[in-house]
């Protein structure tokens, strides 16, 4: 293969206006997928793209990942979606289609560590020692986080008008591929939240009655977390509550799997149901 071969004589300066064709993607995920795709189209600096230049990015990704300067999770998901970006934008384009494929094929993907150990999940009297000790507007939303499961950006997108109360509290989620699902929150939290909060348009509102900033909200929770001695971010929660569905409920996996909105229930065994059974997990004592 000529890596000199022209792909494409059109130059960009970035990925403002991404086709995502027919996926229904969370605004998190379209942000995720133009920042992965912007990283590229920067490195190429304009000069239009040609598999020299595309080979060259991987390659520079491929040190950085070495060098640990970027986890392998964040490797494999910058290799995808520039990959899956750029045989979009040559569908009609066969050769240089299949040149793009064999490329990207030369080039393997680290394996990614899935389970979650116990330092990476909170359990509940964790939760209950931290949020005694953070602000109330972060308690509430930790332990809001950790009954509903949600990823950080859908809970401060949750409307009031998606919010049910009838003895319990019943709340409709937009998750990722804008697929639905249900989540519940105790009676007594979602009443704190509705008074501390004062929302009136979502559940969770600054006190300028604005929407919550996703990576200043990450950034808030880390800190008054550390502060206390507990090194977590909001996807703790998501983790935590997975655990606790787990070990204290006794949920099976395909019941934590659609509580959690996973695609896939495959997802949540690598993550959560881990672990080799010793003699007295399967019932021999002697």
């Amino acid at each position: 293969m000529n890596d000199l071969i022209p792909v494409q004589k059109q130059k960009f300066d970035r990925a403002g206006d991404i086709d995502f064709g027919n996926r229904r993607l969370a605004d998190n995920s379209k942000l995720v997928y133009r920042q992965a795709i912007n990283n590229f189209l920067h490195h190429i600096a304009g000069k239009g793209i040609t598999l020299e230049l595309v080979k060259n990015w991987i390659q520079n990704l491929t040190e950085q990942r070495e060098e640990g300067t970027i986890k392998p999770a964040t490797y494999n998901l910058r290799l995808q979606v520039v990959k899956d970006w750029l045989i979009s934008e040559y569908k009609h384009d066969l050769p240089s289609r299949y040149a793009i494929e064999q490329l990207f094929k030369g080039f393997k993907r680290p394996v990614v560590e899935r389970a979650i150990h116990n330092n990476e999940y909170l359990t509940h009297d964790q939760l209950e020692d931290l949020t005694g000790k953070t602000t109330e507007r972060i308690a509430l939303i930790l332990w809001a986080l950790f009954w509903t499961g949600c990823r950080v950006s859908e809970l401060i997108r949750i409307k009031l008008a998606d919010v049910k109360t009838n003895g319990k509290v019943t709340i409709k989620v937009l998750g990722k591929g804008g697929k639905e699902r249900t989540v519940y929150m105790p009676l007594k939290l979602y009443d704190n939240c509705r008074q501390i909060f004062v929302g009136k348009i979502c559940l969770f509102e600054t006190k300028n009655g604005t929407l919550y900033n996703r990576v200043a909200l990450y950034k808030e929770i880390k800190r008054q977390s550390e502060k206390h001695g507990y090194f977590i971010h909001p996807h703790t929660l998501r983790h935590s509550l997975a655990m606790y569905l787990k070990d204290e409920r006794n949920l099976t996996p395909d019941q934590t799997s659609k509580y959690l909105g996973h695609a896939d229930v495959s997802t949540t065994l690598k993550f959560y149901y881990h672990g080799i059974p010793n003699s007295e997990d399967i019932g021999i004592f002697d």
